[in-house]
């Protein structure tokens, strides 16, 4: 039995690096990769009492549109909003890549995510908006950074059941795919009710599809074609 592992002489191990540990992604082995996910687990410990009080004030904004407006009066945790949904972002790039719902190289779904952001913030700034309030606005635009911070948390709470409890990998990438479907819908509706509010169903729609629609359509086709 032994033989067979050393025919001529020479021992023949898996190409595959990954294979030699079950249950271990050969690409969180690489160092690169390695040393990114370790930094932004210390990302995610530092921020730990910043991420549970923003969970706490996102509750309400899960269940109505106005508290998404009212956040935008309180100053502190608007910050806190955006700071901790920055650090986030590379959690949901190392996850996507990760347990490859895209198998590109790390740096090109970082490229394309970030270009989403930059166009989206582009729109936000360009397209007039006389109807609709400037506060709403804003909230309608920093609603899907909110949602973000919830995407990021359920998919690390994904990802580590994943890793405590041995689930399959194919089951966590369609248990991902629905968190971000629920994410993103969430967005959306909220959105669409504070647009509303201003300027009228029909206009909110117009405005969606091309403030949120119109880029988030381009960044899945990039990553479809390309990634």
């Amino acid at each position: 039995m032994i033989l067979q592992f050393f025919p001529n002489g020479q021992l023949c191990l898996p190409s595959d690096g990954g294979a030699m540990l079950p249950g271990s992604p050969a690409w969180a082995l690489q160092p690169v990769n390695a040393a990114l996910i370790i930094f932004e687990a210390f990302v995610v410990l530092f921020t730990i009492r910043d991420i549970l009080a923003l969970c706490v004030s996102m509750w309400p904004c899960i269940q109505r549109w106005k508290p998404l407006v009212s956040l935008e009066h309180n100053i502190q945790q608007a910050r806190m909003r955006d700071k901790v949904s920055f650090l986030l972002m590379p959690v949901l790039i190392l996850v996507v890549r990760g347990v490859e719902l895209r198998t590109a190289p790390l740096g090109w779904i970082a490229a394309v995510v970030l270009a989403y952001y930059v166009v989206r913030r582009i729109l936000y700034a360009l397209i007039p908006h006389r109807k609709v309030n400037s506060e709403y606005w804003r909230a309608c635009m920093n609603a899907a950074s909110l949602f973000s911070v919830m995407l990021s948390v359920l998919w690390l709470l994904t990802v580590g059941a994943m890793v405590v409890l041995g689930l399959p990998q194919d089951v966590v990438r369609w248990v991902l795919v629905g968190e971000l479907a629920l994410c993103m819908g969430l967005t959306f509706i909220r959105q669409a009710e504070i647009l509303a509010s201003q300027c009228g169903v029909f206009l909110s729609f117009l405005y969606l599809c091309a403030l949120e629609l119109v880029p988030a359509t381009g960044l899945v086709s990039v990553l479809m074609l390309v990634c």
